[in-house]
């Protein structure tokens, strides 16, 4: 039998599975009375990690269900499949196998094989975890596993958080996941153990996992890099692998810093915020340092989006110019369809274009003095015997007009020059008066780069006796 270790047996507590409880005791993972979906693929890691589960689940009282995702790249994976079905029927575990068209999904997406077939199997494995109502999904990635991600994210070029490499505790790392999906996590129990104490424990456990020839295979990068790059390190200088880890510990406690302080900064900063998009205020952002500017941008995408994957280094700098040179009206595309664009004094990131940040607005004739309501504007007259003073303002708490058009909410006028005032959009032939002369609303809006989709949201106040217009509010009045 390829398969047959005895389950509390005198072997349970072996230093991989008190390794392996100790990290599932960290207090943010909280596993306990729950369901565990473990991605079972039979190599020795992910089996070495089904068994160990298996002798401790009742400890840490828990329930297991086993995922294994065929790739459909190679042969060896429908007997890898049956080997871990038959693992699974002997303990009594509860099964799924999920075949997948990696070369489709890499056709339509313009991934590379490991990046579509590593998309497809955290899309499988999350599937399979709602369906049962799991609460975390474990994969076996190792200590060497950790090596080998740091350095490839290092050949990539990464942030802090590629340098950090990976965690105990994740978000599930999948493409585009929708906000109405459960918090599910993705945890590594066997991050802090070493590759050479899981073939150990599979020996004295006497289980033979299979062996994925296509490791051994120097057409995929992660592989050199296992196989030539990492023992080139350790032949130049002994120990290599654990001064890298040792530095990622560094860099993580600074890591941690920066989030600490980019989370304070970015409550101040911000304006609103929903599911698809985040408004901020450009001012402050752009005083920023560099650091916080870009540890803001990777919290935003990362509330946006469920992870910051697929965005580089170099996509943080092009967003952080865009705040400290680019002109107002500006929006940048991004991976994963999200837009940065830049208002007079707001910074918005969304997925997509952005919508209209400004209240809707519907025609009224307005109190003097008093309040009038106009679809989501609300606006205030006070007079004197000689002035009028309009104030404009949102009645909607999240949009915030002050924060988005270049001029004051606030304007005063000759009282007595003026008859009954009406609020409405822009209208095609609008003129302002100015000091200067005639101005259309066309080009004002221009000079102004107000956005082309807010524009029919901006009010436009004008004396309903004569229709002259007195106020574009947040942009222009007749008096300047």
């Amino acid at each position: 039998m390829p398969f047959n270790p005895k389950i509390n047996n005198t072997d349970s507590s072996t230093l991989l599975e008190s390794a392996l409880l100790k990290n599932l005791q960290d207090p943010n993972i909280q596993i306990q009375d729950s369901i565990l979906v473990l991605g079972v693929s039979g190599g020795p890691d992910s089996t070495a990690l089904l068994s160990s589960m298996a002798e401790l689940k009742s400890e840490l009282n828990i329930s297991i269900r086993v995922v294994y995702v065929d790739h459909g790249l190679r042969y060896e994976s429908i007997e890898e499949g049956k080997y871990v079905s038959a693992i699974c029927a002997n303990w009594d575990i509860p099964f799924r196998s999920i075949k997948v068209d990696t070369l489709d999904h890499q056709a339509n997406t313009g991934l590379s094989i490991e990046e579509a077939a590593r998309d497809l199997r955290y899309s499988s494995l999350l599937d399979a975890a709602i369906s049962w109502g799991a609460q975390h999904i474990a994969v076996a990635h190792t200590l060497d596993d950790q090596v080998e991600t740091i350095m490839m994210n290092i050949l990539r070029g990464t942030s802090l958080n590629g340098l950090g490499g990976m965690h105990l505790i994740s978000p599930v790392p999948i493409k585009g996941k929708k906000k109405s999906e459960p918090d599910i996590k993705l945890i590594r129990p066997f991050l802090t153990i070493k590759k050479d104490s899981v073939l150990k424990y599979l020996e004295l456990k006497n289980i033979h996992p299979k062996i994925d020839s296509s490791n051994s295979s120097s057409q995929f990068s992660r592989n050199r890099v296992r196989n030539e790059l990492i023992p080139l390190m350790e032949d130049i200088r002994l120990g290599s692998s654990n001064s890298i880890i040792r530095a990622t510990k560094s860099l993580r406690t600074i890591n941690s810093f920066l989030k600490q302080e980019s989370t304070q900064k970015l409550t101040s900063i911000l304006i609103s915020r929903n599911n698809d998009q985040v408004s901020l205020n450009r001012i402050s952002l752009r005083n920023y340092h560099l650091a916080l500017q870009i540890k803001i941008l990777q919290n935003i995408v990362a509330s946006l989006l469920g992870s910051t994957e697929g965005f580089s280094y170099k996509n943080w700098i092009h967003i952080t110019n865009l705040i400290l040179k680019g002109s107002t009206g500006k929006s940048i595309p991004l991976p994963h369809n999200i837009f940065c664009t830049l208002t007079a004094k707001t910074f918005i990131v969304s997925i997509g274009s952005p919508e209209c940040p400004l209240p809707r607005l519907s025609p009224a004739e307005l109190n003097k003095p008093g309040n009038t309501h106009a679809g989501e504007w609300l606006f205030n007259i006070e007079e004197t015997n000689t002035t009028m003073t309009i104030t404009g303002s949102s009645r909607i708490k999240e949009k915030s007009p002050e924060y988005l058009l270049p001029r004051e909410m606030i304007a005063t006028f000759d009282k007595n020059k003026l008859g009954k005032l009406k609020v409405r959009s822009r209208a095609n032939g609008d003129r302002i008066n100015l000091n200067y002369g005639t101005k259309k609303l066309k080009t004002l809006f221009i000079d102004s780069h107000i956005p082309r989709g807010w524009r029919n949201n901006i009010p436009v106040i004008y004396d309903s006796l004569t229709g002259e217009i007195i106020w574009v509010v947040g942009v222009k009045t007749i008096n300047d």
